[in-house]
């Protein structure tokens, strides 16, 4: 999960900065990992090319998971700053995106 791996596509970057809540330096940072940008990069052209009929019950899911399921497994990680990071940023683009 390190930074510094991968460069993004300007599309995927140029999407990113849309969300308010995430700064440059930390768009930069985290879409310069390689998971991080490969898992952004599906989530974006998922949006582009699925009908919204099937987008919106695996939005359904993917909320599920992100935000019920993985809280509650949460405590396993409270000491790790970088997943806790990258978790949050996910979050961001997910709620950005569905």
């Amino acid at each position: 999960m390190a930074h510094g791996t991968s460069r993004p596509p300007a599309e995927i970057s140029q999407a990113i900065a849309k969300i308010a809540s995430i700064n440059t330096t930390q768009r930069q940072k985290k879409l310069s990992c390689r998971p991080m940008l490969e898992f952004i990069a599906l989530l974006y052209t998922y949006n582009l090319i699925v009908s919204d009929k099937v987008k919106h019950h695996r939005t359904l899911e993917l909320e599920d998971l992100f935000f019920n399921r993985m809280l509650q497994k949460g405590g396993f990680f409270l000491k790790n700053e970088l997943i806790k990071s990258n978790y949050e940023f996910a979050c961001k683009v997910i709620d950005f995106l569905f």
